[in-house]
């Protein structure tokens, strides 16, 4: 992860899947706005780091699934 992707993810929205094991149980949609305190954060950190890549920045699944719009749920089997 870098400042060029970065600036690529700000522009659009994010799709999380959540599963267990191989199920798929929830999907969620997060808004580049939603994301901010994220990219915010991975920027402060690859400047901070003298623009050295970040591996695999993670996203709480907590936090996506406060802060996300819930598109799927397994229980009822429909989009929202």
């Amino acid at each position: 992860m870098n400042s060029t992707i970065i600036k690529k993810y700000r522009k659009v929205d994010w799709i999380f899947a959540v599963y267990e094991g191989i199920e798929l149980k929830r999907i969620y949609r997060l808004t580049p706005l939603l994301l901010k305190p994220y990219y915010d954060k991975w920027e402060k950190k690859w400047k901070d780091d003298g623009d050295k890549d970040i591996n695999n920045p993670k996203i709480p699944v907590k936090f996506v699934e406060m802060k996300g719009t819930l598109i799927y749920n397994h229980e009822n089997d429909r989009l929202f």
